[in-house]
């Protein structure tokens, strides 16, 4: 079986099946955001993956400058997954906004009890990793 094959629109289960993907729904709460509100704060730990389902979420650095954005489907928190620890950024809103979060516990036990699983959301992650990465570096270069 490819696990590279996506097929559902939020990019953490992009390789799911649908079975498998309804199982994590089931595992998220669902937030709304007003404008202009922080989603996470940098230095402040983070449990969760945080998954924009509408609006749009800017990425901003230490000095509160923005280095990127998170459109919906997209998300964030993978570097906290991969090694915990507080973020190295903060999440703002640009406009009203709706979030799901998933927790990190409730995924690595998920993961822990499927390893086809655990393959299909890691390969997950580190798509997403890529093209923050791809963003970030070609920023005001139109490569991205």
């Amino acid at each position: 079986m490819n696990i590279y094959i996506g097929s559902q629109e939020l990019d953490l289960f992009k390789y799911l099946d649908d079975k498998q993907t309804q199982a994590m729904l089931k595992l998220c709460k669902s937030m709304e955001v007003p404008a202009r509100e922080y989603v996470v704060q940098i230095g402040v730990e983070l449990d969760c993956f945080v998954i924009l389902e509408q609006g749009e979420l800017e990425i901003l650095d230490a000095k509160g400058k923005k280095i990127g954005s998170i459109y919906p489907g997209e998300i964030a928190g993978e570097t906290c997954f991969i090694e915990p620890s507080p973020p190295l950024f903060s999440l703002r809103s640009l406009r009203d906004s709706s979030v799901l979060m998933i927790d990190f516990n409730e995924v690595k036990t998920s993961m822990d009890a499927d390893a086809e699983l655990a393959a299909r959301i890691q390969a997950a992650i580190n798509d997403s990793l890529c093209l923050k990465i791809i963003r970030i570096t070609h920023d005001g270069d139109n490569h991205a």
